[in-house]
Parts: C-alpha cells; structure tokens; sequence
C-alpha cells in the first residue's frame, strides 16, 4: 500500500511511462507503425481542414462540422502520439509531472504525489495517475466516473437515436440501389462512432481490474489513434464534392507547377 503519510516524502517530479514493455526488442516496429499512421491522420485532416477553408462552396453547417472534427481530431492525437513516438525512438520513458499534467488536462492539478512514479500506459490517463496518488482519490475517480458516464453515454445514446432515424429514412427510399448506397455511407459512420465511444467506455466505465490493464491500454488505441486516422476516410473523403475539390486543387497545383518550371523567352 502507498504511504498516505506524505508530509517527509519527496515529491514527485517526473514520472515513468511504461508503455508497451512487454515488446522491449521490437520498439522499432511500434515507432513505424505509429509514425506512419499519426502522419496519415494529420495529412488526412489537415486537408480537409484546407479544402473547406479554401472552396467556397464547403462554407456551409454540415463542412463547417466536418472541418471542425478534422481540426479537433489532428490536435487530439498530436497531444499524445508524438510523445509516445519519442518514447518509442529513444527509449526515453520519463515525463516531467507537469508535461504529464498538460497532457492529461487539468486532472493532476488535484493530485499529490509522492510514492511510485511508474504509470503502466503510453500515455498520461487520468486513472492510472490518480493510482499513484498518496491523497485519497477516492471522490476524484467517482467524480471521473460520473463525468465519463455523462459525457460518454449521453452523447453515444444521442447519436445511436439520430442514427435509428437515419436508417428509419433509408428504409423509404424506392430505390434499391440508393438504399444500399446510404447503407454503405451510414454504417461506415455508426461502425466509427461505436468504435470510439465503445471503447471509451470499456475502459473508463469498466475496466477496472489489474489483469485486463493491458486489454485497457489496447483499446486505449482504438480513440486516440484508430478514429482520428480513419475519420477522414470515413466522413470527408469518401464525399463525391470533397473528392471532386481534391481533384480540383491537385489539378490547379500541376498546372501551376508547369507554368513555374516553364522557361520565359
């Protein structure tokens, strides 16, 4: 048990990410799988975040949503992949506490630490930080719990409910083929949205037991790595328009490339 008897202790400053130490040899592998794919989901959204502040004709409510999602999810993973890829690379398994802090919002701003400064993740979750607290966390993870289920369930049940009302409008369309498009593009969406709050709230609402921390960390991947990378494919790129402005833009950027490698007399 971690002494609650702080007052001579010396206080904490950095902790220890253990990562992915089952696989201490193939570090390598990890870094160009994770590389490859954070800069997939930032190249992915940073475009689309470019084609509808560029085309005039995606400045309406549903692109405005769209490009705000691509801009939110190329800040959610650049929070944690980058620092997982350095981890990766160097082996430097070390955070400071307050980088650790940052990258975990202001959850450690109620914390005090001052036992063990290993956190078994690969990145600074609020749970297994609040785990190496010497006060008693006991409110602060029922208070987590609480704000998971809120802001977890609630929007997931919501989006399930718009999702039936989608599939109860699919049904009406006379034609079958245009069904069966509107199935495709709606269940590509309902997989995405399931996967991301599915696995927010297995780990946050479930998962609480030391024998399934590293199911815990694996589905950990799934909302800070799989959705942001797929988001795009999924939502924006698979757009007839989108896809026409893309082709447009890299038309426009040939063109004008040959014109600047085009000699003057």
């Amino acid at each position: 048990m971690v002494d609650r008897d702080w007052g001579n202790q010396t206080a904490i400053t950095e902790f220890i990410i253990l990562g992915f130490r089952d696989l201490p040899d193939l570090q390598i592998l990890p870094f160009l799988m994770f590389q490859v794919i954070y800069m997939a989901t930032v190249a992915g959204n940073t475009l689309i975040v470019v084609l509808i502040v560029a085309d005039l004709h995606f400045h309406t409510p549903m692109y405005f949503f769209l490009g705000n999602l691509s801009c939110l999810e190329t800040c959610y993973t650049s929070a944690i992949q980058p620092r997982l890829l350095s981890s990766l690379l160097t082996g430097d398994r070390t955070i400071s506490a307050s980088g650790c802090i940052i990258q975990m919002y202001f959850f450690g701003s109620l914390l005090i630490f001052c036992g063990p400064n290993e956190t078994d993740h690969f990145y600074c979750d609020c749970i297994p930080l609040m785990e190496l607290s010497c006060s008693d966390t006991h409110l602060v993870i029922l208070l987590a719990f609480i704000i998971a289920s809120i802001f977890t369930l609630t929007p997931f049940l919501l989006t399930l409910t718009s999702y039936m009302c989608i599939i109860t409008t699919i049904l009406r369309i006379p034609s079958t083929t245009g069904r069966q498009k509107a199935f495709s593009i709606c269940s590509s969406h309902l997989i995405v949205v399931t996967i991301f709050y599915g696995s927010i709230m297995i780990v946050y609402l479930l998962l609480k037991h030391d024998t399934l921390r590293d199911l815990n960390k694996v589905l950990s991947l799934c909302y800070t790595v799989l959705t942001p990378l797929v988001n795009p494919l999924i939502y924006s790129l698979r757009n007839r328009e989108v896809k026409e402005a893309l082709c447009n833009a890299v038309s426009k950027y040939l063109v004008f490339t040959k014109c600047a490698e085009t000699p003057r007399e």
